[in-house]
């Protein structure tokens, strides 16, 4: 299931980031039809609804994966769970948590200062529209095409533009299935 061996998964202190299943969906299928060339023709060309339910690319396989994990490494004291939108809302104090669990309790404040300025939306934005980032990670699919960036938006809450009432209401009642502990509400 995993891609690290299981005998460092182990090892590992675990930091579970999580991101709204609604607001995942919606980026990974802008991330399948607008950035990644390698995928084939026939998905970026469904629309966003048909992909929404579909058993392999949908929301239901993610929210079967967070529970996976949440089963998995929850029990762990070693374990935290991080939501992006909480890292979006209190980047520092969350910033502060992460570092905590894998062992680092007192950063240098211009360090940390710089490493959370470094990760701002707004700066990654900035790197990635300036091209000067060689990385695929952060390279636009088109760079006259917005939606193609990686670094799109970071709207919370931004799948209500893109899925229609119909979808909404399929989102919603597939999100009944996602573990409490997430604390997403329908």
């Amino acid at each position: 299931m995993f891609l690290v061996p299981r005998h460092e998964v182990k090892r590992a202190r675990i930091i579970l980031l999580a991101r709204d299943p609604r607001d995942a969906f919606v980026s990974h299928y802008v991330e399948m039809t607008r950035r990644t060339a390698e995928t084939a023709s026939e998905l970026k060309s469904r629309v966003v609804g048909d992909l929404l339910r579909d058993p392999i690319f949908g929301i239901a396989l993610i929210i079967k994966t967070m529970n996976a994990w949440l089963m998995e490494f929850a029990f762990r004291p070693d374990c935290i769970l991080v939501r992006y939108e909480d890292l979006h809302t209190s980047p520092n104090e969350q910033f502060r948590r992460m570092l905590a669990a894998v062992g680092e309790t007192d950063p240098q404040n211009r360090h940390f200062e710089h490493a959370l300025e470094f990760s701002r939306f707004g700066n990654m934005r900035k790197m990635e529209a300036s091209l000067e980032h060689d990385r695929q990670l952060l390279q636009p699919g088109d760079v006259n095409d917005p939606e193609s960036y990686k670094v799109r938006r970071g709207k919370i809450g931004g799948y209500i533009d893109y899925l229609d009432p119909s979808d909404i209401a399929y989102a919603n009642q597939a999100m009944s299935l996602l573990d409490p502990r997430f604390g997403y509400q329908i």
